[in-house]
């Protein structure tokens, strides 16, 4: 459909009816002739071929019913209204759905680690190229307490903003030792982790299990069964898989992660920490962000501190 309906530059020629009158009312020496205009309808609006022709309209808002004027010259302007609907295109970014929403993947998907920048605080949680739906999950950010510089705020949101929905994170404090004492902080109850609108101790939600020599850590020991998990990492701290599950069934992995060691050179493609979540798991997506990202926390703290 054209956008706006064409004016037609056309005028009826104007024709002549000649009537004469009859022998008996004409002079010998002439006739009367008589013409008379043919009574026709007004001509559409015309424009002379040869006049310039000037349209003017918001091209941001292009909708139906919007009018656009038509110049002829000074005080000839006419109103012409739009008859079809200009769509704007979708947005190349867009918030991915909520899961309760959203489909869920019936094979594992690998998600990558992907800083925003060297000088950046922040990162996303962003499927591979190759998946079906490539845009952000989580963005992860870092801050400090206006009130405590010394201590880490971790915020984690749905999607590739910092404005996305807050889904939890947790607060960490950088080691230190109280003057004139032999004190070292943090506290145990100072580290605290937020999820679904409620903040818990630390120690009560992220432990480390070295029973029978495993080296295994719990998530959720203060929240429903439902979301308690276990992180199996056989090579802590070494960058090695590990594995996340239910409580109780280890041969039903719901996630692995794999860390990174290695650092940057040149010419060379930044090395990025991987998460595979497996169609089970992505019920459980919140907890085993929150908990890996604790995870790795604990993990890099520990190499660095064994000069490795």
């Amino acid at each position: 459909m054209p956008l706006f309906s064409s004016y037609r530059r056309s005028r009826q020629p104007e024709d002549s009816l000649q009537l004469s009158l009859p022998p008996t009312q004409a002079s010998s020496s002439s006739s009367l002739t008589t013409y008379v205009q043919d009574p026709m309808p007004p001509a559409e609006i015309q424009i002379p071929t040869s006049a310039e022709v000037t349209m003017t309209w918001n091209t941001d808002a292009l909708n139906e019913g919007q009018q656009i004027t038509i110049s002829m010259g000074q005080g000839q302007e006419e109103q012409l209204v739009l008859e079809n609907t200009v769509d704007e295109p979708p947005s190349p970014i867009e918030p991915p759905p909520d899961y309760d929403v959203a489909r869920i993947p019936t094979y594992p998907v690998v998600y990558t680690f992907s800083s925003l920048g060297p000088s950046s605080s922040a990162m996303i949680l962003v499927p591979t190229q190759d998946s079906p739906d490539t845009r952000p999950i989580y963005h992860i950010s870092v801050g400090h307490d206006p009130f405590f510089p010394m201590s880490f705020i971790t915020s984690v949101v749905r999607g590739g903003h910092a404005e996305g929905d807050y889904v939890g994170g947790f607060k960490t404090i950088q080691a230190y030792r109280m003057i004139g004492t032999n004190r070292w902080l943090p506290t145990p109850a100072s580290e605290t982790v937020t999820i679904r609108g409620f903040e818990y101790p630390m120690p009560g939600l992220f432990v480390k299990n070295n029973k029978n020599g495993l080296k295994h850590f719990q998530w959720g020991n203060k929240l429903k069964e439902q979301y308690r998990l276990t992180w199996a990492c056989p090579a802590f701290p070494g960058a090695r898989v590990y594995t996340c599950y239910k409580q109780g069934h280890e041969t039903q992995p719901l996630a692995k992660f794999t860390p990174t060691n290695e650092l940057l050179r040149r010419n060379t493609p930044f090395p990025e920490a991987k998460l595979e979540i497996m169609p089970i798991g992505h019920g459980l997506f919140d907890d085993i962000l929150i908990s890996v990202l604790l995870l790795e926390r604990m993990r890099r703290v520990t190499y660095n501190s064994m000069g490795s």
